[in-house]
């Protein structure tokens, strides 16, 4: 037992009041003069006892309901099995308002629940408590404390937010310590999603006190659309397109033909059913044809409720593709030219530009995504460092060697592994058709088709910087990515493509292949982003500048006044890349990446699918981690009914007793004058008999 207000205990030296005037009274006396004592002979002893008893009980009710009020104002409290005394008055309420919160609870959202218990627990604390308010935003309000009525206003504006990521239970520790606050009190409403609740890695922090309230759903459900990418690394206007669809489904049941739309440019042009089992994932193929040339926009949707941020995905792509190419011509201008020549030429998608290795401008290959090297003599250190800056910025560079004695030249990269040249006839090998290079080309390549044969080619010994892109019969590159310093796209075939030598210019294998190679070069962006997360976007061939800063535009015509200027960076080498960091507030759809007024980049932005899986704790198994890890919860509770305050009192601060003392001063009051009025009765009778007897 211990006393809230202790200081009002003060008050009971005022009990030594009343019997100061208890004793005053019995000391003082009249002087009443009898003609005839007579009148006094029934006065008898029995009188005087009773006017003692009557005097004392009176005191004793005034005593006991005097200090039964003091008592009530100290607010004496019985001790709980959990109690703990939070003397600073610092009480931190967290309030999950992430998606997984759109889940119908015992009786309404979750998020309202964890609105009207977080309004039930500062009305359960002193006015002059110190609140602070936490969510999933981490707003500046945080870091202040609140007063009792602004803490009310504050938590009824929560609502839910998916513009930064979840915060896990350990996050939330640390942000409370992060307060300095002394000896705080924290109350931790959440649905106890398994992948944020990771009390058993949270800090074990005596200092703060925490209080779960475990907000439980009534129905574990959702579907969720995952992810979507294209087979094609491009999408060009009036081409067959196919997207693959991943979606889960998050439901204790199998759940059937559920239609998966897809929209195009805002005009719904396909739509398929699937079904899915209880808790596994699907993936779904959906083909159309784009029919505009350049920033197409699209949305992928499915109808699912309560969990509906997951239920759509917006991306975008671009069919006005342009990839600036460059032959660069061996001295001896190579007989295999011509069919490179005619591949770009025959193709408006390529700016092609041709140089011949004796009068090269480096200037001008700055700019090109892809450059052929065909059979160049001498590579000097001025082309050679050219190299190395566009393979650093992620460009196709192709090595076609010069054969001479037997010899390859190479670039001085390759010249430095030991080269075998072979005159053995072979045949590229079928196993070609399996490399994701290739994926997109085996539905419509003729298998029937004799492959191509190479009649003088190199090898090496096995290099872990040789990525095999096409093999020989006898499992010979004969072209491979070579990945020195970490560069991707760096291919090198190992024989000439002169056709007296190499069938595989003049085969079916030479248009596609080429296709594969410089698709790699160009700047593809993803179809999609996330929101709340920190995305950093490529951006080829533009540079940008304080006066030249690019932009954020909504490509929905209903939010002209959105506009965002995000960080950014260029390099020398004309590359820039845009930095958007998780603290901007980008709402999921489609948007413009501009500069100088002009739309550069089609950009689409979704919510993080991080909550989608509908898995949560029970009280049951967090109290079983807490005994575990000594986790410092104090109690976990999921009693929706019981008021708020009734479950702070009962377990985390004691029963308090102040109503039992009022109803107790109340009652010894109403004794008093239950016995005044018994002894005034008595009296009375006696009075009415006595005057019987003497009539």
């Amino acid at each position: 037992m211990y006393f809230l207000y202790p200081n009002v205990l003060w008050f009971l030296f005022l009990l030594s009041i009343p019997i100061v005037i208890h004793f005053f009274n019995i000391r003082r006396y009249k002087k009443i003069y009898f003609s005839n004592i007579q009148l006094l002979k029934h006065i008898s002893e029995k009188s005087q006892v009773k006017n003692k008893i009557k005097e004392y009980l009176i005191l004793l009710c005034r005593l006991l309901a005097l200090a039964c009020l003091v008592f009530a104002f100290a607010q004496p409290i019985k001790k709980s099995k959990r109690f703990i005394n939070f003397e600073s008055n610092n009480i931190i309420i967290y309030i999950d308002n992430s998606f997984s919160m759109e889940n119908v609870g015992k009786g309404d959202v979750l998020i309202n629940e964890a609105i009207q218990k977080s309004k039930e627990i500062i009305k359960s604390f002193p006015k002059s408590s110190h609140f602070y308010i936490l969510t999933n935003d981490y707003m500046p309000t945080t870091n202040t404390d609140l007063t009792f009525e602004e803490g009310l206003q504050f938590v009824s504006k929560i609502k839910i937010s998916g513009l930064s990521e979840p915060h896990s239970f350990s996050d939330i520790i640390n942000k409370v310590k992060t307060l300095n606050l002394k000896k705080p009190l924290l109350f931790y409403l959440s649905d106890g999603q398994k992948k944020f609740t990771d009390i058993n890695v949270a800090p074990k922090d005596s200092s703060v006190n925490t209080f779960y309230f475990l907000l439980t759903p009534s129905k574990f459900q959702n579907i969720s659309i995952d992810s979507v990418w294209s087979e094609n690394p491009v999408m060009l206007k009036n081409t067959n397109q196919t997207l693959h669809v991943k979606l889960t489904n998050h439901y204790n049941e199998s759940i059937q033909d559920i239609p998966v739309k897809l929209i195009i440019q805002n005009r719904q042009i396909a739509i398929t059913n699937v079904s899915i089992p209880t808790h596994q994932s699907y993936e779904a193929t959906v083909s159309f044809m784009p029919k505009s040339v350049g920033f197409n926009f699209g949305k992928l949707m499915i109808e699912d409720y309560p969990i509906t941020f997951d239920n759509q995905l917006f991306f975008a792509f671009n069919t006005n593709i342009h990839i600036n190419a460059t032959l660069i011509n061996g001295i001896d201008n190579p007989q295999s030219s011509k069919y490179i020549r005619t591949f770009f030429h025959n193709d408006s998608m390529y700016n092609f530009s041709e140089q011949t290795e004796g009068s090269i401008l480096f200037n001008d290959l700055k700019n090109q995504d892809m450059i052929v090297l065909n059979e160049v003599k001498e590579y000097t250190t001025g082309l050679t460092e050219q190299i190395h800056q566009l393979l650093a910025q992620g460009k196709s560079i192709i090595i076609i060697p010069y054969i001479k004695d037997n010899h390859a030249l190479y670039p001085s990269d390759l010249n430095t592994l030991q080269w075998t040249y072979d005159t053995t006839k072979q045949s590229i090998s079928g196993d070609i058709l399996k490399h994701h290079l290739f994926k997109d080309v085996i539905d419509k390549f003729d298998h029937t088709v004799k492959m191509p044969s190479v009649k003088g080619y190199f090898f090496t010994h096995s290099n872990a910087l040789m990525e095999p892109l096409i093999y020989l019969n006898n499992n010979k590159p004969l072209l491979f990515a070579f990945h020195i310093n970490g560069f991707k796209n760096f291919f090198v075939f190992t024989s000439s493509l002169n056709d007296q030598q190499n069938s595989l210019a003049i085969s079916g294998l030479f248009v596609p292949l080429m296709y594969q190679l410089s698709f790699l070069s160009i700047n593809n962006t993803s179809l999609y982003y996330y929101t709340g997360q920190t995305q950093n976007i490529s951006v080829h061939n533009v540079t940008f500048s304080s006066d030249r800063a690019p932009k954020i535009i909504s490509a929905d015509t209903g939010q002209t006044n959105f506009q965002l200027i995000p960080a950014f960076k260029s390099d020398k080498w004309n590359q820039s890349v845009i930095s958007i960091n998780n603290s901007v507030l980008l709402n999921p759809g489609n948007y413009f990446l501009q500069v100088d007024s002009k739309n550069i980049l089609p950009l689409s932005f979704n919510y993080n699918r991080q909550e989608s899986d509908m898995q949560f704790y029970s009280v049951a198994e967090i109290e079983d981690i807490v005994k575990q890890t000594g986790a410092s919860i104090i109690s976990v509770n999921d009693n929706f009914n019981v008021p708020m305050s009734k479950i702070i009192h009962s377990e985390i601060i004691g029963t308090n007793y102040w109503k039992l003392c009022l109803i107790l001063a109340l009652i010894f009051l109403t004794l008093e004058s239950l016995i005044i009025r018994f002894f005034d009765i008595l009296k009375l009778r006696k009075q009415n008999k006595e005057s019987i007897q003497t009539k």
